[in-house]
């Protein structure tokens, strides 16, 4: 028989009690339950005697075969103890008795408990719950079955002389639960690991005992009283399991929660919701954070306050995240947009119309702005509208951000504004930094930002002065009573009952719904004159423990419904009725019929569409869509994922068009790997279009993955190569070009080419490569790579790649120390500067190699005493980078200028261009740039003020993530002297001394002479005066040997004042020598030889300190 999984077909439950048969009844008798609708077929029948279906193989309303799904079952096993030896007492006919008398106690009571008989196993039972109906609280009927079980046995059971004892054992987890191949009567078994480990845990209950394991003691924390039992080690379970004894029931436990349809016992929420309004419709902008569990009712709330304030003057604009969304920038204000201005029912040339029209009207430009809307909203051919901006997608996500907040700007001029987003934990990151953004910077607009999220949602910018917060709990006794009056619709249900409800809910809003409408289903469905009394028993055992549960109870009482369900939840949470009718093959009436069955259910609600052009569902929860789709076999939601791809590509062109990703997210899910690697790819560039990196990054890593999934073979290494040249940039200005992952997708890019025989392809990526290994400090390998650039440009005879060859040559020199040689090659690129190339070179590279130049020619002059002339080159530097109008170049050089301060111990002038440089890379997401600026801010800072200390330390430890070790000299630098005045010295020691092993190994020389020369601030602090000595000699001695006479000089100085403070002999001939070399290369640059900059860090206070 063939897994593959139809619509399932929705069960009712009809099991029978046997509380009232006498003991010879039990034993005469044995019976299975129906797999399709629960009730009991004696032994040997054909047919079920309630819903009439064969006993065996089974088709449902659409002629599909039903078979196995997954389910998270509670599995119980009950073996009678002592068997063996009862078998060696007594008659195979009086074994025969006790067998069939003990199956048959526990199959009464199990019956009695909704329980479900599996398999019985000779001398044991296998049973489940939540199979093959789910109901919210399975667990604990399965425990309570369980100590009744023991109850009933222990209650003198005897036959003859044999005593009837039982163990028992209960675990939860995740199982395939169907029919089996060759299994009597089409019986129905879980496979997994569930089931092997109840198996294991039943060894381990004394008789008369109940043990669960840790999983299930945890989901019942609230409900039972466990002993714990300690770990043990079980027979093939890999890791060792907390196993605890059942010694009761807790007879006041605690419930879990539920959503409502009423807004009950929120007054208090309510009013602080209107408190803030009234503070931000006077021009006091803020924030409103609800965060709560799923259910608890913050969609409720909400709904409140937009039915209060709707009665006022105020624009509500309401949106909400979704997982499928959390990929696309800027979702749900695009989709606000898009709904208000109704551009989903207009043509492509018509929707650019109606966005012209609207900015007219809110005042706003469309030269600039008309762009970049209409790449966020329209399905337009922009490219032939007009010339594709040259902007960065890290600038223009930032200045479709600024539009985005100025449009909510504009809007709130007009009338206050009542923002909503619900569900902000699904939020793209795009949006965060929108909503951010708006909080930052709007002053007097009267606008109130409601946003919801889950207790996990926590970033650290909730700490804002203007954000307010509330925490949503649990529904009071009397609210929870009201709530569930309402939803019966005022009837007369007994208050034992509603007690019942409500104790078992907790007070969750969603559970209480969800307990009251069981209840009232099985009240429409039966016209049982005693079904209160029987309903308020079953509603007095149940205890939802979880979402899963809950949602499992009503997909199973949906019949033919469910598999709608089931199916619409593959699509998303939110679908068509024309896909899903696409997808089923079911007449559209049929398939509405079906949909608001699960609507009255509380499953789906149902969304208004402009124009009425289709009919729009939508789970009313996430974690509902999440349990339909999960409840079905991962291959068979593979073949309904390419189903659904197939579809989308035939008949939704525009989904193809617009959304990428969901057709991506669906080739993928199908197995379809390398059609879903090549959308992820088009999903990919859209969002690098659109300046949404982070989501590019996810969707072409996405692509990879799946491409991972496949045989190496030419197609594939191909689409892979795509994706990673894609990805390479995109990772470059996300995570810096020190990162590790910059130098693994290099390599793996010079992999494929050379694989594929397009070695001639090579030089951006082995460029990239040394970027990779020169930032991070591993000049020794740069070098090398350095070398094989020179190599391929010698033979390519092409400019831009003799230049950037020769940038490469020229940048790592200067970072060795080489300064002589550096100044030579950058040189030669500065006065050689081609205005054409430089853009090609930016362009392939996302760099001005001129600007980088230019920033070593003046470090360079610097390092050989011409400070003025050096100075001269970086502020021309930083006004060339300007020119260029290149955010990267322009962050490049301003963080140059930041060493030349440090140079000069410019800490006001350090402050003012950290801010400068960090305003640029935040708004580009440069994150190597932010954390350099950070650092040196903090540095500076810390000069100024003594109790920065700590501030600095953790921004060199965050910078350290960059991997960015080129700069370790001045970091170092920085880390000794500070700490060394802070009185840290033990610590800035062995600190300058980690530091001096890596740059030594990784070939790092600049900079190096200042680490000895701090190095004997420490040791002269710790009264090593011999090594404090040396120390500063070794930074004369490494400054000569580099040519760097600004650091000869600076470190001439402070080994001079040193020697006077210790009245020890003064300079030799040699350094005394060396110091007028060094005056005399500095006699020209009067305005730089202030004695702070030749003496260093100030070391006049360490020597007064010590005098």
């Amino acid at each position: 028989m063939g897994l593959s999984v139809g619509l399932s077909v929705g069960l009712a439950v009809s099991i029978r009690s046997h509380s009232h048969r006498s003991q010879s009844e039990i034993l005469m008798a044995t019976f299975n339950a129906c797999l399709h609708c629960g009730f009991d077929i004696a032994v040997g029948f054909r047919f079920c005697g309630n819903c009439g279906k064969p006993v065996k193989d089974y088709v449902d309303e659409f002629g599909l075969e039903i078979t196995a799904e997954r389910r998270n079952l509670i599995l119980m096993f009950c073996d009678l103890v002592g068997s063996s030896a009862m078998a060696e007492r007594l008659d195979p006919e009086e074994m025969l008795q006790v067998v069939n008398y003990f199956q048959a106690v526990c199959t009464d009571i199990v019956g009695n408990h909704d329980g479900h008989v599996a398999q019985y196993l000779g001398d044991g039972i296998l049973i489940y719950f939540g199979y093959p109906l789910a109901q919210d609280n399975d667990a604990k009927r399965a425990v309570l079955c369980a100590l009744d079980i023991q109850k009933a046995i222990s209650n003198g059971s005897q036959i003859g002389e044999a005593a009837i004892r039982a163990r028992i054992a209960l675990h939860n987890g995740q199982v395939v639960v169907g029919p089996l191949a060759g299994q009597a009567n089409g019986r129905a078994l879980a496979i997994g690991e569930a089931p092997n480990l109840a198996a294991r845990l039943q060894k381990l209950a004394a008789p008369g005992e109940v043990v669960v394991s840790e999983s299930l003691r945890r989901l019942l924390a609230a409900e039972i009283v466990a002993q714990p039992m300690g770990l043990h080690q079980l027979k093939g379970i890999d890791k060792p399991i907390k196993v605890y004894r059942i010694c009761g029931i807790y007879t006041d436990a605690t419930r879990l929660k539920r959503q409502s349809n009423l807004l009950l016992g929120r007054e208090q929420e309510l009013r602080q919701i209107s408190e803030r309004w009234r503070d931000a419709a006077t021009g006091k902008p803020q924030m409103l954070l609800l965060r709560g569990e799923p259910g608890i009712g913050k969609t409720h709330l909400i709904n409140a306050i937009k039915e209060q304030l709707a009665k006022g003057r105020v624009t509500v604009l309401a949106m909400a995240c979704t997982p499928l969304t959390k990929e696309m920038a800027f979702f749900p204000i695009a989709e606000l947009i898009r709904s208000r201005l109704s551009l989903n029912d207009l043509p492509s040339e018509k929707q650019l119309d109606k966005l012209h029209q609207f900015l007219g009207q809110i005042g706003l430009s469309t030269e600039d702005n008309l762009p970049l809307l209409a790449r966020l909203l329209t399905r337009a051919n922009k490219e032939n509208l007009w010339p594709e901006q040259s902007l960065l997608p890290q600038r223009q996500r930032q200045l479709t951000m600024e539009l985005l907040a100025e449009l909510l700007r504009r809007l709130s001029s007009q009338s206050p504004i009542l923002l909503i987003l619900e569900d902000l934990h699904w939020a793209d990151h795009s949006t965060l930094n929108l909503l951010r953004h708006c909080i930052d910077n709007f002053d007097r607009e009267p606008a109130l930002f409601i946003v919801s999220a889950r207790p996990e949602f926590n970033p650290s910018w909730l700490t804002a002065r203007n954000i307010y917060r509330i925490e949503l709990d649990a529904l009071s006794v009397l609210a929870a009573s009201q709530l569930i009056y309402y939803i019966v619709g005022g009837a007369d249900w007994p208050v034992e009952l509603v007690r019942v409800i409500r104790q078992r809910a907790g007070g969750n809003p969603l559970f209480l719904e969800e307990i009251t409408r069981f209840v009232m289903e099985v009240t429409l469905v039966s016209t049982d004159s005693n079904l209160a009394l029987s309903t308020k028993q079953m509603i007095a055992k149940l205890v939802p423990s979880s979402m899963e549960t809950a949602v499992m109870a009503r997909l199973d009482r949906l019949g033919p419904a469910k598999g709608m369900v089931q199916i619409a939840a593959i699509i998303g949470r939110e679908f068509s009725l024309s896909l899903l009718a696409a997808i089923t093959k079911i007449d559209r009436y049929e398939l509405l019929s079906g949909l608001e069955k699960a609507q009255a259910a509380g499953l789906l609600h149902g969304m208004f569409s402009s124009g009425g052009r289709d009919d729009m569902f939508a789970f009313k929860h996430v974690l509902i869509q999440d349990v339909a789709c999960n409840s079905l076999l991962n291959s068979t939601k593979a073949s309904y994922h390419a189903l659904i791809a197939d579809a989308i590509v035939a008949d939704f062109a525009h989904l193809v068009f617009d959304r990428p990703d969901v057709l991506a997210y669906h080739l993928s899910a199908a197995g379809r790997y390398l059609e879903a690697a090549c959308q992820w790819l088009e999903a990919g560039k859209d969002s690098v279009k659109r300046g949404a990196t982070v989501e590019a990054l996810d969707q072409l890593q996405r692509g990879l993955a799946d491409l991972a999934a496949l045989s190496a073979d030419q197609s594939q290494q191909e689409y892979e190569l795509m994706l990673l040249q894609e990805l390479l940039p995109v990772k470059m200005l996300i995570y810096g070009w020190a990162a590790p992952r910059i130098s693994s997708t290099c390599c793996r890019i010079l992999e494929i080419l050379q694989s594929l025989g397009r070695q001639d392809e090579s030089y951006p990526f082995l460029w990239g490569l040394w970027s990779n290994r020169f930032v991070s400090g591993q000049l020794n390998q740069a070098e090398q790579t350095a070398m094989e650039l020179q190599k391929i440009a010698l033979h390519a005879n092409v400019p831009m790649i003799s230049t950037t060859a020769l940038h490469a040559d020229s940048y790592t020199a200067l970072y060795r120390g080489e300064f002589t040689r550096a100044i030579h090659g950058a040189s030669k690129i500065v006065r050689g500067f081609d205005l054409e190339e430089e853009l090609q070179i930016i362009d392939m590279f996302q760099l001005s190699s001129a600007v980088c130049m230019q920033k070593v020619v003046a470090t360079c002059l610097w390092m050989q005493g011409k400070q003025q002339e050096a100075w001269g080159q970086a502020k021309a530097m930083v006004q060339f980078s300007r020119e260029l109008n290149h955010s990267p170049s322009y962050a490049c050089a301003l963080a140059f200028l930041l060493h030349f301060k440090a140079y000069a111990c410019d800490w006001q002038g350090i402050i003012k261009t950290a801010n400068q440089l960090s305003q640029v890379a935040l708004a580009e997401g440069f994150d190597l740039w932010i954390a350099l600026a950070s650092m040196y801010s903090k540095a500076a800072l810390s000069y100024l003020n003594p109790g920065g200390l700590d501030n600095f330390l953790d921004a060199r430890k965050s910078f350290r993530h960059t991997h960015a070790y080129c700069v370790e000299g001045t970091a170092v630098m920085f880390t000794t002297d500070l700490l060394v005045r802070h009185g840290r010295h033990g610590e800035a020691l062995a600190l300058n001394q980690e530091s001096e092993e890596l740059m030594l190994q990784w070939k790092i020389g600049l900079m190096l002479p200042d680490l000895y020369r701090v190095r004997g601030h420490a040791l002269w602090k710790l009264r090593q005066l011999d090594e404090a000595q040396a120390a500063y000699e070794q930074a004369v001695q490494c400054a000569q040997g580099q040519g760097a006479w600004s650091l000869v000089l600076r470190a001439l100085k402070a080994l001079q004042l040193f020697m006077q403070a210790e009245r020890r002999a003064p300079l030799g001939p040699a350094l005394a020598e060396l110091w007028t070399l060094a005056d005399q290369s500095l006699q020209d640059d009067g305005d730089f030889c202030n004695p702070q900059l030749v003496t260093g860090l100030s070391i006049e206070q360490l020597l007064s300190e010590h005098l």
